[in-house]
Order: structure tokens, then sequence, then C-alpha cells
């Protein structure tokens, strides 16, 4: 499968996100495989089932940053929602929140297999 066809299908705007990468495709490819092996997100998953709201709060700031940074719009803003549940005290809800992460991350992640 062509890069683009990839990126189409993971829901990233091709031409902003490699205009964000000044036009290298190879930089974001880059990038994208290495996103797979990002600690945050097993962090993220670690810190739901302990229930450390700091560090949550802390790796879904940073995967939804990171995320945003590689046009992955969606899981950005599926992070949002647990950073702006943690940060107003609402925790009995992080659980589904982070269904949702995790079903955006498994996605994603599953057609970046189609990179390499």
């Amino acid at each position: 499968m062509e890069f683009i066809d990839v990126l189409i299908k993971m829901e990233i705007d091709p031409q902003e996100t490699i205009r964000r990468f000044c036009q290298n495709e190879s930089m974001l490819k880059k990038y994208l495989l290495r996103f797979r092996d990002e600690a945050t997100y097993p962090n993220l998953k670690k810190a739901i089932a302990e229930k450390d709201y700091k560090e949550i709060e802390t790796c879904a700031h940073t995967l939804k940053g990171l995320s945003a940074n590689l046009g992955m719009n969606n899981l950005s803003k599926r992070c949002a929602y647990i950073v702006d549940a943690v940060r107003n005290d609402t925790y009995d809800n992080l659980d589904e929140l982070f269904a949702k992460v995790e079903e955006e991350y498994d996605r994603l992640t599953g057609c970046l297999k189609e990179l390499e």
C-alpha cells in the first residue's frame, strides 16, 4: 500500500501532516513507525490500571501532543478527554475514556504495519 493511502486509512490529513514535516515524507514515516515503540501509551495503560491520576494526566497529555503532531487527531482528541477528566477530578469514567483511546491506538498501530 502506498504511503499516502496508509495515511488516509489512518485518517491522517496527508497534506497538512507532510507539510508539518517540511514536505519530508520519509521523516514522517520514520516518526510514525517509531510511534509504536513510544512508551507513553503503555505507561498510560499502567497508570489507568493503578489509578495513578497524576501519571494518567502526564501520559495522556504527552500522548495527546505526540499524536496531534503526527496528525492522529482522533487519538489526540480522545486523550484530551482523559486530561480534562483528571483535571476536573472526574475519575469515574476514566476506564470508558481509556477504552476509546485504546481502540483508536490499536487501529492506528494496526495500520502502521502496512508501512513496514
